[in-house]
């Protein structure tokens, strides 16, 4: 029997909290704050994702300049080989 006597004084105490939380928010209209002024626009979701794409590219395009570079660096670090080829069609 106390669980249930325990959950009813819960049940009240909550109660008279909301009628006190209710009354501390209520304001008559004379103790209204002026408007504030009008706030600066925020920024839309639609620029957002222009800077993302931009740097998206920025970032794509210095990781292809690397690996084209890293590329082009390989090539002209290998040894360059002479091959004789014989063309057979020609011959007298």
């Amino acid at each position: 029997m106390r669980f249930i006597d325990n959950s009813l004084e819960t049940e009240r105490d909550m109660a008279q909290w909301l009628v006190e939380a209710g009354r501390r928010t209520r304001r008559s209209p004379g103790r209204l704050a002026a408007p504030s002024p009008p706030a600066a626009p925020a920024r839309t979701s639609r620029g957002c994702d222009r800077k993302r794409a931009l740097l998206f590219a920025v970032l794509a395009a210095a990781y292809f300049q690397y690996f084209y570079l890293d590329t082009l660096l390989e090539i002209t670090s290998l040894r360059s080989i002479i091959v004789f080829v014989v063309d057979t069609a020609t011959r007298v």
